[in-house]
Parts: structure tokens; sequence; C-alpha cells
């Protein structure tokens, strides 16, 4: 459906999705919420996310899901974060535990409606939560978790785009809770355990629950998986071995005529030479001592000389985290009330990517033609290398989180009020292994000779170079000889934030419908971090990519003032009718102050129908990240478009003609002390629908879009090549770097102010409960999204960079923003007679194409159709991932003379696996088949 389609189209589409795949309507409930459904708790006075009014009526203008303590319990996941990614209005490149590459910290982050978890507020009961990692809170505290899916910029600041996430811990429990999980994946790995320890006491003016949590995930290896055994890509339409141009034997670019001149078989004509370059690689079991151990380097197609690095690389994320939490309140006098709730957590996790590549043309290293083990007795400046001998890179998270509020709230007349303290700090300490030492190398491959003695030495006679042996690169390395070469680096992160609230709610006065509420506070925020890399990479004295030490502050003073009053009640068909508004002011340290504003309303025509409506500015101001994070590198996987055919024609004149592109080209990304802020608005209309002729019927539709300008984001890699080379733009253009021979030294993906996001949808939901029958109790929950149009333009002013990803997929890892399926949806229907219950899950995502995938595009793809043919074979230039149906089921005994209960669960029942040309760990699963079980038991 194109993003022009009527809404009452949109609607239909809606009602479609409820058909083709069916969690919960959740927060739109009358009645009470039963155990295990998912849908919010009705109190007779609450503030629900998304306000800070108290109200009787928990149904208001904001739409919001609620996922409650029983529903986390039922499911087999360790993290909380690997749940909520499974939420239909989640889209987009949320990080996951699932990808073991650049971001396997064994985090999750969620992104609302696509986009960004930069743009998802997350809070701890009410107040921001630091980290941003969902994992790093024991799932054992959370009481409920409550999704608002609306912009709040108003009510929360900044950062609440998409919506808010607001995690509600336990605050009461008399007694001990203790359970034990254990999982893993029908081929024996992804080995999973976590262990909880809950404890709590209610007594005269107060209570405390505290709790202990331990969880382990193991790794997996893509070798064990079937998509992911192979290293494979399209060329034509053919699958081909797609392996990296980086080899173990090397990849040596020789002057073509000295090459032709020492053996005439090494005048190379094969793809991926130039007219002036060959390339070349040592022959099996050769020495790389003469011209005839070395062949034609085979570049592309069948029987290329690529390297297959899966057998060195993970998927999934090996962790180790612990975590304490202690939550309390006490009565100092009949109208105050001391509260306290903090938490610490420790992450361990690995990242483990294949051995290293070292690409000596990026980092001005050469084998001087005066060594003694230069074969062709000619500078090589530009070769490459993969060291599987020195084992795969290894990048170890250390990471510690603590958040700890303080505080009182009470009563003051008709008013209720409160004010917290909340103080959080991350401390990370990455280590990383399997690089090397570039002025050592540089010395090593240096002009050398043999001394008198018959002692290879570094340098020449009278200037040797001390504590230097030469090292022959051209032939076979040991692990000894490379560890020489290869220290570890440390990289240190430090960030903290401080964080002062006070709000005060109540009636002002009354109207003929009702009071008027009311809700004003201030917030005072500090946040400062500090990134110091390791002294080689801030240095370039390493074979990776450099990353540069950043630091910085910045504090925000913000007043907001809130209102809903209600101007009709009790009439012909305006039961109710309530206006609600808001207006926040900010004032920030980095950039200078804002002013954003909220409007609602919310119409009851008769008991059974509300309608909704709202409208908010929303407002993003550069996180301490953006601006002082620090820059560090990658190797993101990409398509040059100057590769093959393109060479050396149009954009790509500069490069040479026959020029084969290296697929993981190095990157930077990071911060950018430069940033503006983001503004936008967002827009929902809809209804909630619970028919008195049916009450265990609940209906919920809402039609939401928004728009952001200034986004601040990292354009991608593939988006800036093919901005520069595809679409012409200088100002990309400058942000790639290469080298003489046409190779990718670097592409600056760091943060920038650079377009616009407009996207819009409806999300429905249903909730059925059915009481008590002869085959017991049964409820069906269903939430789903529609996505009808998602717009990225890059530059704002130039419109031929406008991206629609609605029915997309592009990876970030390609310059991407993810995964943007038309329809997602999630039910789940729960039973349960007496002392035995169960849970079936249903998760639909459907299908989306990736543009461009073929190797081949960047010389046939032009946007205009599907598939070019062309003498080689069908050029693939929109590539289908089929839907996908993942299916969960669980059953669950209580065995009530132990007070306890005994559970057992499949994830992914029908074990579907991932495509393995489009690989999301966002948004498929990685494991497959999972078989766990839970045992836990309640002790007074």
């Amino acid at each position: 459906m194109s993003a022009t389609t009527p809404r009452l189209g949109v609607l239909a589409a809606a009602c479609m999705l409820a058909i083709s795949g069916m969690p919960a309507a959740a927060q739109d409930q009358p009645q009470e919420a039963s155990p295990g459904a998912d849908q919010p708790i009705q109190l007779e006075t609450v503030a629900v996310t998304g306000s800070r009014i108290r109200r009787v009526d928990a149904e208001t203008a904001n739409p919001v899901f609620t996922m409650s303590r029983e529903t986390i319990e039922k499911s087999g996941y360790m993290t909380v974060g690997e749940l909520l990614q499974q939420l239909p209005n989640i889209a987009g490149a949320g990080m996951t535990t699932g990808d073991n590459s650049y971001g396997g910290t064994g985090a999750s982050t969620i992104s609302l409606r696509g986009l960004g978890s930069e743009r998802t507020l997350i809070l701890l009961n009410g107040v921001r939560y630091y980290a941003g990692d969902v994992n790093a809170l024991p799932a054992n505290m959370i009481q409920r978790i409550e999704v608002l899916k609306d912009g709040a910029s108003v009510v929360y600041g900044s950062d609440a785009i998409a919506g808010v996430v607001n995690v509600i811990t336990r605050q009461d429990l008399d007694g001990v809770e203790f359970s034990a999980y254990y999982g893993a994946s029908d081929k024996g790995d992804a080995q999973t355990q976590s262990y909880q320890l809950t404890f709590g006491r209610t007594f005269d003016g107060g209570a405390f629950v505290g709790g202990l949590n331990y969880g382990k995930q193991k790794a997996m290896w893509r070798t064990d998986r079937d998509w992911s055994r192979v290293s494979q890509s399209l060329s034509y339409g053919r699958p081909v071995f797609a392996g990296s141009s980086t080899i173990p034997n090397g990849r040596f670019a020789v002057p073509r005529a000295t090459a032709a001149a020492l053996d005439p078989s090494l005048d190379c004509g094969n793809a991926g030479n130039t007219a002036s370059t060959v390339y070349l690689t040592r022959r099996d079991g050769a020495a790389g001592t003469s011209p005839a151990d070395f062949r034609c380097y085979i570049a592309s197609g069948e029987g290329n000389d690529t390297y297959e690095f899966s057998g060195e690389t993970q998927l999934g994320t090996p962790q180790d985290r612990y975590s304490l939490f202690l939550n309390g309140s006490y009565d100092l006098s009949p109208s105050v009330t001391f509260f306290a709730d903090g938490f610490y957590t420790h992450t361990r996790s690995d990242s483990t990517l294949a051995s290293d590549p070292l690409l000596a043309g990026n980092y001005g290293v050469v084998a001087s033609g005066d060594g003694i083990y230069n074969p062709f007795g000619t500078d090589i400046g530009n070769f490459s290398i993969r060291l599987v001998d020195l084992g795969p890179r290894v990048r170890t998270y250390d990471r510690d989180d603590v958040q700890v509020t303080t505080g009182l709230r009470g009563r003051l007349g008709r008013f209720d009020w409160d004010t917290a303290f909340t103080y959080a700090k991350q401390q990370q300490r990455i280590t990383k292994t399997g690089s090397i030492y570039l002025p050592a190398l540089q010395d090593a491959i240096g002009p050398s000779f043999v001394d008198a003695g018959g002692v290879a030495r570094c340098g020449a006679p009278g200037a040797v170079i001390a504590n230097c042996t030469p090292l022959n690169v051209f032939g076979p390395l040991t692990r000894e000889q490379l560890q020489a070469f290869s220290p570890t680096l440390i990289n240190l992160y430090d960030g903290e934030q401080t964080d002062f609230l006070a709000n005060i709610t109540g009636d002002l006065f009354d109207l003929p419908a009702g009071p008027v509420g009311a809700a004003f506070g201030y917030e005072y925020r500090r946040q400062k971090s500090d990134f110091q890399p390791d002294y080689l990479l801030a240095n370039r004295m390493v074979d990776a990519t450099p990353e540069a030490p950043s630091r910085g502050s910045y504090d925000v003073n913000e007043v907001y003032a809130e209102f809903s009053a209600p101007l009709l009640a009790d009439r012909p068909f305006a039961q109710a009718l309530n206006l609600t508004a808001g207006v926040r002011y900010s004032d920030y340290s980095s950039f200078g102050d804002t002013t954003n504003a909220k409007l609602g309303l919310e119409w009851r025509p008769y008991a059974d129908l509300l309608l909704r409506a709202s409208y908010a500015d929303i407002f993003r101001a550069p996180t301490i990240d953006d601006l002082y994070g620090g820059q560090t590198g990658d190797t993101p996987t990409v398509n040059d478009p100057c590769s093959g055919a393109a060479a050396g024609v149009g954009a790509c004149a500069d490069v040479p003609a026959g020029f084969i592109g290296e697929r993981q080209p190095p990157a930077t990304n990071g911060s950018n002390p430069n940033l503006q802020p983001e503004t936008g608005r967002a827009t929902n209309v809809g209804f909630v629908y619970n028919p008195s002729f049916y009450t265990p019927l609940t209906v919920s539709v809402d039609f939401w879009q928004y728009r952001i300008e200034d986004a601040i984001v990292a354009p991608g890699a593939q988006t800036i090549l093919d901005l520069c080379y595809r679409s012409g733009l200088p100002s990309y253009c400058s942000l790639v770097s290469r080298g003489p021979q046409g190779n990718i030294v670097n592409i600056d993906n760091t943060l920038a102010n650079v377009g616009t996001i407009e996207t819009r949808g409806v999300d429905l939901g249903l909730y059925w409960t059915l009481g008590q029958t002869r085959f017991g109790r049964f409820q069906l929950s269903f939430d789903g999204t529609y996505l009808d149009s998602y717009d990225y333009t890059a530059v704002s002013d130039q419109p031929g960079t406008r991206v629609g990803y609605a029915g997309k997929w592009k990876g970030s890892d390609s310059g991407g923003l993810g995964n943007f399926a038309r329809n997602r949806a999630r039910t789940t229907l729960n039973w349960s007679q007496g002392d035995f219950s169960a849970a079936l899950t249903h998760r639909y995502v459907s299908h989306v194409y990736v543009d461009n995938l073929d190797t081949a595009a960047g010389a046939h793809c032009d946007g205009s159709r599907a598939v070019v043919d062309t003498p080689q074979g069908g050029v693939v230039c929109k590539y289908k991932v089929p839907a996908y149906n993942y299916v969960d089921l669980s059953g669950a005994w209580q065995y009530q003379p132990w007070n306890a209960t005994f559970s057992l669960g499949v994830n992914n029942l029908f074990d579907k696996e991932m495509d393995r040309f489009a690989v999301d760990y966002s948004t498929y699963d990685v494991i497959g088949r999972f078989v766990y079980a839970r045992m836990s038991f309640a002790f007074e």
C-alpha cells in the first residue's frame, strides 16, 4: 500500500491484519486484569504513563499497552529486552543480544515505531532510566511494564518522541520467592540459565522488596546454523560464496609490469585487476619466497578466493549478568511517605569477530622492496592478510550500571505531591585483542639484511633497528610471531546522571461537568560523559579504525504544566467530553531553550465507546553520548557502487577500471559535539470499544503519524556510498576516503542533523476473556500494527535522497534503518484449569523487500525494476524476504503443598530460520527452536 492510501484503506488493512496473525490490547480494558493478561491494572485513582495527573478513569487520550509480571514469567526469555522487542510497535534496528558483531555488548534497546532507541524514553517508576539497556533491569523486580505509544515530550521532556517505556517495580511482598530457569536450543547450544531470589516484608507504616538475580547465556557459532554456515551473496541472481577478500594466503597489489616481467603467468587478466595493478595470492603450501609461489587472485564468481570467516565468529552474545535491587517506603506521618529504590547490575559479554584483516594500504604500512623476504623486489604498499593464526578478535565488555532514587511523597489538602532525587552511573571497560602494533610491524617488514653472522636484521648495515626481527608477510605466519606484534587494548567509558524532580497534582476547581485536574512540575538534570580509548587506538598505532577520546557535560532546567478539563458529562451523545493540554519549557546549557505543547481530546458518546485524539510537539536534545560519546571503528557490510563494471565510469571515474571492492571496508561511527536538537510533531486518533452487550470483548484502534525534522542520525555506510556515487552529492563524497588502487580507506559515518523522518500507521488491539467453563478459563489477546509509510530523507533540501522504507529492510551494518515490515502482530491465548495453565503465542512479521542486494546491482539497478536481465543472468534489484510466523508454547503446574510452580516451554516451536541473504538480528529469531524449564517456590 502506498503512502497516499486513504485512511479507510488503512483501517481495512488493520482489520486484515487481525486475520493474518493475531499481544494484548492491554490498557484499554474496563475490567480488572486477570493474572497473565497483557492489560493495565485498574485503580481507583492512577497516574497512567503519559500524564502526571491522577485520574479515576485509566482510559485516556494516550494509548498505553501494559505487560504484566505474569506475562514476563511465562515467557521463555532470560531478559526483558528479548520479550519487549517482540511487540508489534517495535520496528527498525534496536540492539539485541543476537548480534555478536561490534554491537555484541549484551545490551537490548527498544525502538518504538522504528524511530530508533534514542527516540524512545525509558522510565523506572516514572523517573528517567539512564543505562538504556533494558536487560540491565533485574526481571524479578518488575511488577509491570507500561508502553506509551505516543509522543510525550511535554510530560517527560527530551527523547519521548516515539513513546515511553515505563518499568514499574514491585512494592509489596510478604515472604521469599526463589526461581531457577534453564534452557537450550534443540541443537544443544545457546545454553541459558537464570536464578532469582526475591524477598520482602510489609510492616506497620512501611514495606520493602529486594532481590538478587544471576543469568548466564553461552555462545553459539555461525557454523552451527544452516543459514549462517556459509557466507553467501547473490550475484546475477545466483547464490555465490561471498567471503572476505582479506584471506590467510594474502592479497598483494603488485605493479603489472613488475609481475609480468618476473613471471608471465602473473600478468592477470581476470576480473578485479586494473591496467596498472594485478592482485596476487600465495599458492597453498608455498613459502612465498619467489614469484613462482604466487598466482592471480580470483576476486569473485565461482571458485573465488574470498575467505569464509563463519568458523571464527559467533551468533548471539555470550554473557554473564548479576544484579541486586531494593525498593522500600516508610510513612513519616499520615500525609508524608519516604520512598527509595535502586539497583546494581554487572554485565560481562564477549563480541567475537573473525581474525584480524591486516589492511596495509589503509594504514600506510609498506613491505619494502629492500626487505630480504620480498619476492617482487619492489615496495608493496597495498596488501592484506587474514591473520588466522593469531585467533579471533575478541571484544570483552565489562559494564556496571547503578541507579538510586530517593524522595518524599504526600498529600496536601486535595493535592498530591512528590519529590525525587536520582543518581545513576554507568562504567564500562572494553578490552580488545587481535590487532597489530603498526610501528613494530613496519620495522619488521621494512628494509632488512643478513649480517656477516648469517642473522637477519631490520634496517640497513650501520643503521640496525634494535629489538627487531624481519617478518615474512609473504609467507606463512605463526601464532608466536604474530603475538609479538599484538597488544591488548583497553577503552574506558564513564557516564553519570543526576536528576531532581518535583511534581504536584490535583483538582484546581469544579466545572459543571466535573473537576479540572492539573499537574505542575520542575526538573533539573545533569549528565556527563567521558570516553577514553586506548592510547594506541587514539594515536593510530594499531590496525584498527582510530577511536577518538571525548568528554563533556550539559544540564537542563525544565518546568511543565498539564491540565485535564471536563467539558461535558452525562449528556446525550456526550457521557464524557474531556480536553487535556500541556506545555513544557526546557533550558539546555548545550544549545538554548525550547517550548513544546500537547493537546488531547477524549469523547465518550456513550458508555461503550471512547474516542480519543492527541497532537504533540516532539523534541529531542542531543544526548550526552551523541555529543561526547567518542568515535569508534566498524567494518560494515556494503556493496561498493564502484565495484566491478561501474569502476572507472561516471561518478566512479577515479576508481581504476576492473576494481573489485572490499565488502567490509573500515568506517568511523560516533559522536558530534556540534549537533542541534530534533523537532517534530506526533498525532494520534483512535477509539476503544467495549460493548455493554458483550463485556468480555474490548477492541481498540489508533491511527498515528510522526514527523521529525533535523533528525540526528548516522547516515550509514551504504547510504553514504549511494548518495555519493549514485546520487552525485559532493557533501557525501567528502565522507569517503579511498586509496590509490580504489580501496576504501574510511567512511565517516558520525552523527549529524541530516534530514527528516515521516511515518504513519495504525494499531489494532483485541482483548477477549471467557469466564470459567467446564474446559477451563480462556483469554485471547491480540496486538497488531500496520505501517502505512516510513519515509526518510537523508538531506532535507534534496528530495532525491528520500527513501521509502515501508515494507522494506536495510540493515544498519549496511547503512539502513532496519526492518519496516508493513504488518506485525502478536497473539496470545491463555488457558487455565485448577492447578494447570498453558499459553500459546503467535508472532507474525510480514514480508519485506531488500533493494540492491545483488552484488551486480551497482551497475544495473536504477530502482525501476525488480529484476534486470543481463547476459550473465538476472540481477535481483528487489529481493523478497518471506513472511515469518513464530509460535511459542508453554505450560505450568502449581503444586500447592510446596507452594511451587513447575513450567516447561518451547520458543520458536517450528524452528523458523533466518533468511541467509538478509540477516536481521533485531527482528528475526537467531537461535531457532529453544526448550526451557523453570521452577519457582514461595515461602512466607
